[in-house]
């Protein structure tokens, strides 16, 4: 609300009325329902109160009027993302990279050099593994997939040490390589260089690759390169 209040008068700082909101309104106009849930705080879970949109295709119809039609908000909402990729909450930064992956796909050029790029150079661990969440999700769309696994595949090769560990990050969901195989042969890649600088991320992601169907290869090669 204050991007978009900011973007529409820049002039004035933006404020709300304090005691006029209409909660049941709210939820209606936006076609959301709230629901009794468990969130984890701290490590524990405690119990909360859950805002959800009304049909598992409502989160994207909504992204893609926004960003496919009312192009002036776009630049509002790329600052939002970045804001909530440093907020210290799972449930929060990791739900909104997830999100970044719809407007990602409707104009990948753009998204790639607002919001993609960017956070895969970050200083901070927490931005890069945003950025290649939000590619995983591209990655989902079969008109970016090739795309995206050029870019993860350039970034394993020639990348910067930032967007190598967010290359291994993007393989270790599973989207951003043609196979398993050629994920494994990346997370290689990216694990010997520097004297093994970034070996640990290479690993961790490996295993995140057990969790996949062909988790027998992926053992078979921890197998191999356990003897070598």
């Amino acid at each position: 609300t204050w991007e978009l209040s900011v973007q529409c008068d820049p002039d004035h700082t933006p404020a709300r009325p304090l005691f006029c909101d209409d909660p049941e309104a709210d939820l209606a106009l936006s076609r959301a329902e709230l629901t009794d849930g468990r969130l984890e705080v701290a490590g524990t879970e405690v119990p909360a109160r859950l805002i959800w949109y009304r049909g598992s295709a409502l989160p994207s119809a909504v992204l893609t009027e926004i960003w496919d039609r009312h192009f002036p908000v776009r630049a509002p909402i790329v600052r939002w993302l970045r804001l909530l990729a440093d907020d210290p909450r799972p449930q929060v930064w990791m739900r909104a990279a997830v999100a970044a992956g719809e407007p990602c796909a409707r104009d990948f050029d753009h998204g790639y050099a607002e919001l993609i790029r960017p956070l895969a150079e970050a200083a901070t661990p927490r931005r890069r593994i945003f950025a290649a969440t939000t590619l995983d999700q591209a990655a989902g769309h079969a008109s970016h997939r090739k795309a995206v696994r050029k870019l993860v595949d350039d970034w394993s090769r020639y990348g910067t040490k930032a967007l190598r560990w967010t290359a291994a990050m993007a393989l270790g969901y599973g989207n951003a390589a043609d196979t398993t195989e050629d994920a494994l042969d990346a997370l290689a890649r990216i694990g010997v260089r520097d004297d093994g600088e970034q070996l640990a991320v290479a690993s961790f992601n490996a295993v995140r690759l057990l969790a996949l169907p062909d988790g027998a290869k992926v053992l078979r090669r921890m197998a191999d390169w356990t003897h070598h």
